[in-house]
């Protein structure tokens, strides 16, 4: 039995008359696809790999619901199959080039990602920042000599050792994952890397997304998350930590090559390297 015929399966024992109208996303970690009924009502119907993800993203989901975010009209095991049906967002992939002209609109990035962090979650999947590091560096050390492998462990080492925040963390918060409609309401999606971590590592994507446009984008981000929460991220010492999870997320970019077979002249491993790179040098340079 083929995905769209385990799909129409679920769909059936459901008892409701929705069909598949498009498939979304297909890769390694999970199978989306846009469902309709006869009514016309739109919704998002996942399929997981495994019951680890498809509890972490349904307790995410349901924690959002309870904020009046999402809605999950259907979840659950068919025949080994996990599955969750939730409300469809209508709008556009938020892009650099509508930022451009809707300044405003990174004020509201700003006040989505700290009502993100604002929601109570289960501990069940918390790692800390050392437990992270632990994890991505397992397999991208390895790009580097000894010398900077020490200068890696020191440098993960100062900045883990001490307690962190524990919130909710997108883990993916940028752009291409973020929805704009007509009246220029924002939302997040896609929930597949979401932790309950520290909640610095969802600043450096969108910093350096914004920061690309001009820098007053990035200010306005900042304005709209401090405006809701008693973090000020400008600070110095706070834009020291987000530089740090930038390093961190360099690892885990290398991390995520080796563990699909990429080769070293991939355009991802290049960026993700030159982050560290760029890190450790400035590092030995203060």
């Amino acid at each position: 039995m083929n995905d769209v015929q385990i799909v129409e399966k679920i769909l059936n024992s459901l008892d409701t008359d929705f069909q598949i109208e498009k498939k979304y996303l297909d890769n390694y970690t999970s199978k989306v696809y846009k469902i309709v009924n006869s009514n016309s009502e739109n919704k998002i119907m996942k399929i997981f790999p495994d019951k680890y993800d498809y509890e972490r993203e349904f307790e995410v989901i349901q924690a959002l619901s309870d904020e009046n975010l999402y809605e999950i009209s259907f979840a659950g095991n068919w025949e080994g199959v996990y599955y969750i049906i939730r409300n469809y967002i209508e709008g556009n992939i938020l892009s650099s080039s509508y930022l451009e002209n809707h300044l405003n609109v990174c004020f509201k990035l700003g006040q989505l990602l700290a009502k993100f962090h604002s929601v109570e979650a289960p501990d069940f999947f918390k790692e800390s920042l050392g437990d992270i590091y632990m994890k991505w560096s397992t397999k991208s050390l390895q790009y580097f000599s000894i010398e900077k492998q020490n200068l890696i462990r020191k440098i993960a080492l100062n900045n883990t050792s001490t307690h962190s925040l524990t919130k909710i963390t997108h883990m993916d918060f940028r752009l291409g994952n973020i929805i704009v409609d007509a009246k220029e309401t924002v939302q997040v999606i896609d929930f597949e890397s979401v932790k309950f971590t520290d909640p610095f590592l969802d600043f450096p994507k969108i910093r350096t997304e914004l920061s690309k446009i001009g820098n007053n984008y990035w200010l306005e981000f900042a304005k709209g998350y401090d405006s809701l929460t008693d973090i000020n991220i400008l600070k110095q010492d706070n834009k020291h930590k987000i530089d740090f999870c930038e390093f961190l997320h360099g690892l885990g970019g290398l991390s995520f090559i080796h563990n699909s077979n990429r080769d070293t002249d991939d355009p991802f491993f290049i960026a993700n390297r030159h982050i560290i790179e760029s890190y450790l040098e400035n590092y030995e340079n203060e």
